[in-house]
């Protein structure tokens, strides 16, 4: 299994020091997490084939301004 599978679960989880724990414990430097990065890590939650994105943003709300995947991606 892709490694962004197993991350960006929790990337959108409204947990960040999680997100942070599973970076470093998967040996990335936190510097990894680029625009690039969280993008891709977008793009694997929506293709893995459990997703639920309706779920994702009723447990972790994404800030209101967020209105494109992108800024979710950026956010």
């Amino acid at each position: 299994m892709h490694l962004l599978y197993q991350i960006s679960t929790v990337r959108l989880s409204g947990e960040p020091a999680l997100h942070q724990a599973f970076i470093q414990g998967a040996g990335l430097s936190p510097a990894a997490v680029d625009v690039t990065w969280r993008r891709r890590s977008l793009l694997y939650l929506l293709l893995h084939p459990y997703s639920n994105l309706a779920w994702f943003m009723d447990v972790a709300p994404p800030p209101q301004q967020v209105r494109t995947l992108e800024e979710l991606a950026d956010s």
